[in-house]
């Protein structure tokens, strides 16, 4: 009856957390059945602060919630919790449309399926990825929850394919572009 969404990460303006918490918010704004919560796990900076006051304006606040930055066995835990990464929403604000994001990657060593909108050609076309438009729109968070709840993800298979990110096979990779 629960989903959690977690985003990890500096927390900056091209994060575009902003579009999570108002997808989010428009979600809410009809009776819901199912719970949806957002983890924020990153400094309590000054994007941070504004993204507070904007739950807070918008009456989310007890579906999202802010940790401050955490690692080792405090953020293994929150992961262990989590259903889906929030990857980057807003690279665009920066000028940003390709990316190979070490985000992406991370949540995918921890076996999560993941949404993100920028072009990211190692998880463009994988059935656990789930992108949005590299734009200022909020997205339909319910769309998001079927295309979840609808597939079978299976957790040792993502984390199978984060193998490929592994220095000894990046490594071979340069080796091979040199060679060429």
């Amino acid at each position: 009856n629960e989903i959690n969404l977690i985003s990890v990460s500096a927390i900056c303006y091209w994060h575009g957390l902003d579009r999570i918490i108002h997808s989010l918010s428009n979600f809410y704004k009809k009776p819901q059945s199912l719970i949806v919560k957002l983890i924020i796990v990153g400094p309590l900076n000054a994007e941070a602060k504004k993204l507070q006051e904007l739950v807070s304006s918008l009456g989310i606040a007890e579906h999202i919630t802010f940790t401050g930055s955490l690692s080792g066995e405090k953020l293994n835990n929150v992961y262990n919790k989590s259903h889906i990464g929030i990857g980057s929403l807003g690279r665009h604000r920066s000028g940003i449309y390709q990316l190979s994001s070490l985000k992406n990657r991370e949540y995918c060593a921890k076996g999560l399926p993941m949404i993100y909108s920028e072009n990211d050609i190692d998880f463009d076309n994988m059935d656990f990825t789930y992108k949005v438009l590299a734009d200022e729109n909020i997205f339909d968070l319910l769309d998001i929850i079927n295309w979840y709840q609808k597939s079978n993800f299976k957790f040792f298979e993502i984390v199978k394919y984060a193998q490929n990110f592994t220095w000894d096979k990046q490594i071979l990779e340069v080796l091979k572009n040199l060679e060429n």
